[in-house]
């Protein structure tokens, strides 16, 4: 099911949204192990750069229509842990700019329990798999679970994703968090990647 709006949201302009939109792409051909970049951004026009967003969301009375009245990409992610979604499944907000489409994927969090939930990650991993974009960018707003279980969280996400090796480049957005929280995060995940013989490299 799909509804078809068009709100004024500044820079990003979102004007489709889709309720637990995932498509079913073949699994990609195994490839050699290389080595995997994160990009650190700080700035809603830094993130710009990214093409496919990874965001959460609590339960709440907004819209999906009235969130992306944000005019910011940091305050739509924001507002949707904030004030809460009037939705239970995994929400897509979508876009096309220069004959390309930029993603905003939203997966509903119920409580701090879904960190240690297996069926929770495996679904959005296997979500994000099958999107297959380019480069995954993650912002995981520390309003809704704190930073440390939002950092264990994110490491249980992008492990298995690096492992797969489908990808080689990642976006993480600082945010709320802080740069030095981001950067010690992702220096914490190329010290365990390592222990897997994949190699990480991480810019700021």
């Amino acid at each position: 099911m799909q509804d078809q709006i068009n709100p004024p949201l500044g820079t990003l302009n979102f004007d489709g949204i889709h309720g637990d939109a995932i498509p079913l792409v073949e699994e990609p051909a195994t490839k050699d192990t290389q080595k995997c970049k994160i990009y650190l951004l700080s700035s809603d026009s830094e993130a710009k750069e990214c093409r496919f967003w990874v965001g959460v969301y609590r339960e709440g009375s907004m819209t999906p229509a009235e969130l992306v009245q944000q005019k910011k990409f940091s305050d739509i992610l924001t507002t949707a842990v904030t004030k809460g979604i009037a939705c239970k499944e995994h929400l897509t907000l979508a876009h096309s700019e220069d004959g390309q489409a930029n993603v905003l994927y939203l997966a509903p969090i119920q409580n701090e329990k879904v960190v240690d939930c297996e069926i929770w990650l495996d679904s959005l991993t296997q979500a994000i798999c099958n999107w297959a974009p380019e480069a995954p960018g993650f912002y995981l707003a520390p309003e809704l679970l704190g930073s440390d279980l939002a950092g264990k969280l994110l490491m249980r996400i992008l492990k298995p994703l690096i492992l797969k090796n489908q990808f080689t480049n990642f976006y993480l957005f600082t945010g709320s968090h802080g740069l030095h929280t981001v950067l010690n995060l992702a220096l914490k995940l190329r010290s365990k990647m390592q222990e897997e013989d994949r190699d990480v490299l991480v810019f700021h």
